[in-house]
């Protein structure tokens, strides 16, 4: 399986979690947040065939995923979540309950609409793809912008080609039990640290 990329926010004063911040929308600006404290950004104004194993008698494939099974998963992936069939695109990855929710509150939490998603390069399993969608909130909309990855895996059961659903596929700085999330932006946290970026207390 390839490696996943992941893009770090900017450092919170004194370590802690993660924010990014493109800029702010108005005076009390919008913000597209990963939720369990990830953080996150401000809103600016087939399988194939092969040898192996047998399951009803059917030759199931075995070993790497393909070149042309890789960009065909990707492809069709990227385009049912584009199309927002998140039923269709969820089931085309190794864990549909937890790819339907994130990309079910992707449209629904983060009030992102109309992605364009568009795939790059493959390299080995791994396809970076460009996402571009419209941030829309109480009567404001922003385009946003940004580059993530996916990985094609084989199911080892009947030997089909899926992605291998992780969160950082929504976004790279999504982690487990993370989300997006779009609503008001508040002030972030503000910690004293000593020169060695310990938390200094009251103490």
């Amino acid at each position: 399986m390839g490696k996943r990329r992941r893009a770090a926010g900017r450092k919170n004063v004194g370590g802690g979690n993660k924010r990014l911040h493109p800029g702010v929308l108005g005076a009390a600006g919008a913000v597209v947040v990963c939720g369990v404290g990830a953080a996150a950004f401000a809103l600016s104004g087939g399988s194939g065939s092969g040898g192996g194993s047998t399951v009803d008698e059917k030759p199931v494939a075995s070993g790497p995923p393909k070149p042309a099974e890789v960009r065909s998963t990707a492809r069709a992936f990227l385009t049912a979540w584009a199309e927002g069939d998140t039923t269709r695109a969820a089931a085309l990855t190794d864990d549909p309950a937890a790819a339907k929710k994130a990309l079910t509150s992707y449209r629904e939490d983060a009030h992102l609409t109309k992605p364009r998603l568009t795939p790059g390069r493959r390299a080995g399993a791994d396809v970076p793809f460009k996402a571009a969608a419209t941030v829309s909130y109480e009567g404001k909309s922003k385009a946003l912008a940004y580059a993530s990855e996916l990985t094609v895996v084989r199911r080892k059961s009947d030997g089909k080609t899926l992605v291998g659903w992780e969160p950082s596929v929504v976004h790279p700085d999504l982690k487990q039990g993370d989300r997006l999330v779009t609503g008001e932006a508040g002030d972030p946290p503000i910690k004293a640290v000593d020169r060695d970026g310990a938390e200094l207390t009251a103490a």
